[in-house]
This record gives C-alpha cells, structure tokens and sequence, in this order.
C-alpha cells in the first residue's frame, strides 16, 4: 500500500476493522486518517486540529478520544508571578485535555477542562467510560506530585475517583470484558 502524505504519524490498527489510522502533520495542524486495507478505502477523520496529541479508538471503532495541547500564558511577560518550583520551566503552564470525536457525525465534544493536564489511559470495551489521570506538583514527598486516576461516563459526563492523590504513577487499562481493571506500576505505588 501507498500513502499520500510521506510523513506519517501515530499509525495504530482499528479495533475491529482491517484497517490502520494514522495522523499527518502540516504546518502545527494535524489530520487524522484510515485506510481499510481491503478496500482501499481512505478517510479523514479528523481535519487540521491544532496542537493535537495522542488518539484512542473505542472498541466498536465509533468514536475515538484525542488531546491537545494549549498553550499556557506568561512565558512572554515581562514580569510574571511564579506558581511554584516547576513553574520556572518553559512548558510548565502548557496542559492537555480529552477530546471525543464521533466517526458518523463528525461532532466534538471536549471532554475535560481545568488547570491539571489530563491524560487518557483507556476506554472501556462497550464505549460507555474512560478512564483518564491527573497529576499535581506535591512538593512535600518525593516524587513531589500527586495522580488522581477518574473514571468518565460518556453518558452524561459525570466522573468517579478511582484514586486520589497517589504518590507513585500507575496505570490502568480494562480487562476485554469491561469487568475487570489492571492496574501497574513501579512496587511503591500499592
């Protein structure tokens, strides 16, 4: 197989489908795209989305969550109140959040908003929940930041903890049938 763009990024099966996507970048515009392998078929899912990050399908390929960047402000202030020790680096005010692009419509629908960067760690096998973290700076304790993993109902939008403040990073993915979560990390983390 061929493909139009020459740089491609992020390339990932569909769950269901013989088929890939994969993202092109262009000028800080990013598209997303598939292409069924036995059809030959291509689509652009998503079309010139700034500053955007990684992608997770749903299972049954409907819709998928993507993130991005925005840009935090004060780096070109001349003078600027300091939030704390790690707000000294450049990228310390940039955050991202969860993005829901359904495939038939086309319709997004932002997901999380706030001052913490959320990342995604999984989606649940029926597309009902998502299960995202976000992490604060703790300068009390090493690691000297704290991560809260939540769960999403993508129904009404409403968000359960799983764990607060966590000191050590875990991740968490669901098991096949949704019934079950894994969760890992390094031994100080449980």
């Amino acid at each position: 197989h061929s493909f139009r763009h020459a740089r491609l990024q992020n390339l990932s099966w569909l769950p269901r489908s013989n088929a890939i996507s994969y993202t092109h970048t262009s000028n800080n515009r990013t598209s997303l795209f598939t292409h069924n392998l036995e059809t030959g078929v291509k689509r652009e899912i998503l079309v010139d989305v700034e500053k955007m990050g990684n992608y997770k399908w749903a299972t049954d390929e409907s819709f998928l969550v993507y993130s991005v960047r925005e840009d935090g402000t004060g780096a070109d202030a001349i003078m600027r109140q300091i939030l704390g020790m790690q707000d000294r680096q450049p990228q310390f005010r940039n955050r991202s959040f969860l993005y829901k692009v359904d495939v038939s419509t086309g319709a997004i629908t932002r997901l999380t908003h706030g001052h913490l960067t959320t990342s995604l760690h999984d989606i649940s096998p029926d597309g009902k929940h998502l299960i995202f973290s976000q992490t604060r700076p703790d300068y009390l304790e090493r690691p000297y930041s704290k991560t809260s993993l939540m769960r999403m109902n993508l129904n009404d939008y409403s968000v359960d903890t799983l764990f607060a403040d966590m000191r050590w990073g875990v991740s968490i993915s669901y098991s096949p049938d949704g019934k079950y979560l894994l969760a890992t990390g390094g031994p100080s983390a449980f």
